[in-house]
């Protein structure tokens, strides 16, 4: 259907370093924020959107690792201190130091579009207190590139307030990842929704 893009953020982030990704909406507008860790008020940039066309007025939310780009290299990201509301500051909390995704309640929902199709399935890890998102590389190039997320399916959000924290970095890695909002209909074609991404 159709995105917004604000364009390269100049913003780089340091390999082993941790972030804190913020993305929150309210009607048809979005903002998108990073803070380097452990500083969590002093956002590193802001990045406002505006959505004239009001694509998707509500959806789930969730976490995403994607390669970029490349059909050679898989997405892989961990994620830590999960954190989803209608409103800024209370909401659904995972620190996934239980080493779950299934509680507190309610579960999550795994996004796998190309796993047991052109890839190996993905793997959703508890590793040091975090969350790992891993997709594998596909086997075939025209299924695009390697791609996986988790959602929380139980809530349709209409304005939004979601954040998580980026665990140890990897800057030699071309990947994608970031926190999903909105979404509708996750699979392989058929996602629609809005991404905060790196």
């Amino acid at each position: 259907t159709g995105q917004i893009e604000i364009g390269d953020s100049h913003l780089h982030l340091t390999k082993g370093k941790s972030y804190r990704f913020v993305f929150m909406g309210r009607g048809s507008d979005f903002e998108g924020q990073v803070y380097e860790l452990p500083d969590t008020t002093n956002a590193l940039i802001r990045l406002p959107a505006h959505d004239p066309a009001g694509l998707y007025a509500n959806g789930f939310v969730g976490l995403i690792a994607a390669s970029q780009g490349s059909f050679t290299v898989p997405g892989d990201a961990t994620f830590d201190n999960f954190f989803a509301s209608d409103h800024d500051p209370r909401g659904k909390c995972d620190g996934f130091n239980d080493g779950n995704d299934t509680t507190p309640p309610p579960p999550w929902s795994h996004y796998d579009p190309l796993g047991g199709f052109t890839a190996p399935p993905a793997s959703y890890l508890f590793t040091n207190g975090g969350y790992r998102i891993y997709a594998p590389v596909p086997l075939d190039g025209a299924a695009g590139p390697a791609r996986a997320g988790t959602f929380l399916t139980n809530a349709d959000y209409l304005d939004f307030y979601v954040s998580a924290d980026l665990i140890d970095f990897d800057d030699t890695v071309r990947q994608a990842f970031g926190i999903a909002a909105r979404v509708n209909n996750p699979g392989l074609g058929t996602t629609e929704g809005y991404l905060f991404s790196w």
